[in-house]
């Protein structure tokens, strides 16, 4: 994700007062592009569940290779599926 071509996350949100962040017309772009190939990618409850997967990795409760390979293989099915259409 740090190649010279690639837009940092600054680009695409702008922080505000409090823990809010407010997306910039790139990253609604970028949202929209990803909600046209399959709106489950964009939901909220999909970052919060692998953030959760992220806390209980680092809690010793999950191992990080499992919880990576269950997460590429959700995102590759979904690029599959799109692919197919």
């Amino acid at each position: 994700w740090r190649g010279k071509n690639n837009q940092s996350n600054h680009q695409r949100t702008k922080r505000q007062i409090g823990r809010f962040m407010v997306p910039t017309p790139l990253g609604i772009s970028l949202v929209d592009g990803l909600s046209a190939v399959d709106e489950e990618i964009v939901l909220p409850e999909i970052r919060a569940h692998m953030e959760s997967e992220v806390l209980r990795i680092a809690e010793g409760e999950l191992e990080r290779d499992e919880v990576l390979e269950k997460n590429i293989h959700w995102f590759r099915n979904k690029f599959l599926r799109f692919e197919e259409q």
